[in-house]
């Protein structure tokens, strides 16, 4: 009998064993082997997922505040079974929520179809750079399953990258000692990386779209354009982000930059090799001490501390020049209907750090009046600082467009003003800018399409407040299910407008044309305007949304010297002169 009973424990074992090993799967690349796992797909279809591939040497000791360099090479099997630890935050007050965290964070994950690409040049690979306002982010909370079962399951390479963030990847002094975007150096290293190990994954290296949201749309536009990085990939999906966006390049960073310093006690802030050096020499610990007195975000519509600014070694030249010179890349850009309840409404959550100078209650709407939004763009908007004697000019301007139009009918809406409050942080933050980033692409012939994500669970309304539009990063439920903010159960609709949303996504990243047999996505023209697909709960193309926004804002630039969606002078290209 018990011949027996260790014989039958020996087989269990041994099957457990064979199944363990049989989920397995390896492959070796130039750096080295690496070992991942399978995930059975909700088509029935395997996929091989690796996590946590170094792309980069860590970016530590010697090599902190530095462009990355290449990894080393490993000897042993590298098990890529696990998620990499999210790269530092840019404060130490924001970890109550981010949770773990370490500067030794260069890695990419890859989720690859198990069976053979029937292309012999390999499946398109799509590399997703995350948001988080430059500021915080990371790969694990948008997982592998979704992500697989959306795409992969498509026959699609996904490729999710982490980046360094704050001062640790964004500090610059302003010249050629530490001139900044060490983060975007990273995704270009990380785009390196995979040109050299794609074909051991089945991947197409020429096929390559760079996908990103927020503070990652925001990159892969920057990306698009620099000489250093656009002819690393061959299409681009820009969601919620842009070049032209203040809070994604200025030369604002400049100056905080100089200002953690100071509050580090490095000696000579004047002197930036002196300057670099000390803060190198510092500690994660130290950094967030001192990043911690300048708060979680500017009390100001520009609300990122650190972030890309667009010196001239990332660009050579003015970005539409650079564009002229860039090869023609399909592109298709995304906004929500209403991106600035990320920075008008309070939630209790990680979005606090983008709200807590601006929002406003749930129970608060109602209550929000004209008297508010007009205090707020005489105070915070049309500022003296900002137009000097033209401020009442600016103001009357803003009030006309913002305040005055509408109905009279549409004035008694209880959160009318409200709605118009988030819709003028939502033009000014990301809507103008990324229509604008498309209107010079489409003039250069570039094949452009937009969306405009208009669609909002009835449940997530009534419990946060999304009353009148689209948050920022709602979409992001549909195509990775990461419910970034909030929480809510799909319901049928839900499941409908995913299904039209992903297939046209995957269509792009497939044939560079969002279109398909269900639905039409109309390409940006520079002679017809701003058609694009409204995603609702009805998708289709329209023409409503975006004109008389471009309109009002291209003829606001025009009687003004200060350029308020770049956050910038027009002549003279300065900043606003406070942090």
């Amino acid at each position: 009998m018990k011949k027996i009973k260790a014989n039958l424990v020996f087989c269990i074992l041994y099957f457990l064993f064979l199944e363990i090993s049989a989920n397995d799967v390896l492959v070796e690349t130039k750096y080295g082997k690496v070992e991942g796992f399978t995930y059975e797909m909700s088509n029935g279809k395997k996929a091989n997922i690796f996590l946590g591939i170094p792309y980069a040497s860590p970016p530590i000791g010697d090599l902190k505040l530095e462009k990355p360099i290449p990894p080393q090479p490993w000897r042993e099997v590298l098990q890529a079974k696990e998620f990499p630890t999210q790269c530092s935050p840019h404060t130490g007050e924001i970890t109550k929520w981010t949770g773990p965290h370490k500067e030794d964070c260069l890695y990419l994950n890859i989720f690859a179809p198990s069976e053979p690409s029937e292309d012999p040049s390999g499946y398109p690979v799509v590399m997703w750079i995350h948001g988080g306002g430059f500021c915080f982010g990371a790969t694990e909370p948008y997982g592998y399953k979704i992500l697989s079962d959306n795409f992969v399951s498509r026959g699609i390479i996904i490729v999710t990258v982490q980046y360094r963030l704050g001062p640790f990847g964004f500090f610059s002094t302003g010249d050629h000692v530490a001139p900044g975007n060490l983060g975007l150096w990273d995704q270009r290293q990380a785009l390196l990386f995979l040109h050299e190990v794609l074909p051991q994954f089945n991947g197409n290296k020429k096929k390559i779209t760079v996908w990103g949201h927020s503070a990652g749309g925001t990159s892969t536009s920057l990306l698009s354009g620099s000489p250093h990085s656009r002819d690393l990939f061959a299409q681009s999906f820009q969601m919620s982000g842009s070049t032209y966006v203040e809070w994604g390049n200025s030369k604002r960073v400049i100056g905080v930059s100089r200002q953690l310093a100071k509050d580090l006690g490095c000696p000579d802030t004047a002197h930036s090799k002196t300057l670099k050096e000390c803060v190198k020499s510092k500690s994660t610990e130290e950094i967030h001490k001192a990043a911690d007195k300048l708060g979680l975000s500017r009390n100001d519509l520009n609300f990122d501390w650190y972030h890309p600014v667009a010196e001239l070694e990332w660009f050579g030249k003015e970005y539409e020049h650079e564009l002229e010179d860039s090869p023609k890349k399909p592109t298709l850009i995304g906004v929500t209907s209403a991106e600035s309840l990320l920075s008008a409404y309070i939630p209790e959550s990680l979005a606090t750090m983008f709200s807590v100078h601006m929002g406003v209650k749930k129970e608060d709407q109602s209550k929000f009046t004209k008297n508010d939004l007009e205090d707020f763009i005489r105070t915070r908007i049309a500022t003296f600082s900002a137009f000097g004697n033209d401020a009442e000019k600016a103001f009357e301007d803003l009030k006309e467009y913002y305040i005055n139009r509408g109905s009279d009918e549409e004035k008694r809406h209880p959160r009318f003003y409200f709605n118009r409050y988030t819709d003028l942080l939502g033009d000014i933050q990301f809507t103008i800018p990324a229509i604008r980033d498309g209107l010079v692409k489409s003039k250069l012939d570039w094949n452009v399409f937009i969306y405009l994500f208009d669609w909002v669970n009835p449940q997530l309304a009534e419990d946060n407040g999304f009353y009148d539009g689209a948050n920022h990063g709602l979409e992001l439920a549909y195509l990775h299910g990461n419910m970034i903010f909030t929480k809510f159960n799909f319901t049928k609709k839900d499941y409908d407008v995913k299904r039209i949303f992903v297939e046209g996504v995957a269509n792009f990243f497939k044939h560079g044309n969002p279109s398909g047999e269900e639905i039409t996505w109309p390409k940006m023209s520079k002679d017809h305007g701003f058609s694009y697909l409204h995603l609702s709960g009805d998708p289709k193309a329209s023409w409503e949304f975006f004109q008389p926004r471009l309109d009002f804002w291209e003829k606001f630039d025009e009687k003004h010297d200060f350029h308020l969606v770049r956050g910038e002078y027009k002549i003279s290209k300065k900043v606003k002169e406070e942090l």
